[in-house]
């Protein structure tokens, strides 16, 4: 899963320019990702923001949560990454 870590790689004004970009798009914004998690099998990466979780808007973090939890065995992101919408995939159906 996902979670909200601040990396002490980026600057701060990154970081509030990420929350408020997020903020407008309805997401959430990604700190960091598991290693070996269902984020990062599907190729989720820090500066995305997740709008949907297998299909399910994801306006704060509790939601993305309760969204990936309920299909845990298939996951699918959409993300707003470099001004494009992306969906990535991981699980069971992760090539369809």
């Amino acid at each position: 899963m996902v979670y909200k870590v601040p990396s002490k790689r980026a600057p701060v004004s990154l970081f509030k320019k990420l929350e408020q970009l997020a903020r407008i798009l309805g997401g959430i914004p990604v700190w960091e990702v598991f290693p070996e998690s269902g984020a990062a099998e599907a190729g989720v990466r820090f500066g995305d923001i997740i709008l949907r979780v297998n299909g399910e808007a994801t306006p704060t973090f509790e939601k993305f949560l309760e969204a990936g939890q309920a299909h845990i065995e298939r996951l699918e992101f959409e993300v707003f990454r470099n001004g494009e919408l992306l969906t990535l995939r991981a699980g069971a159906h992760a090539s369809c």
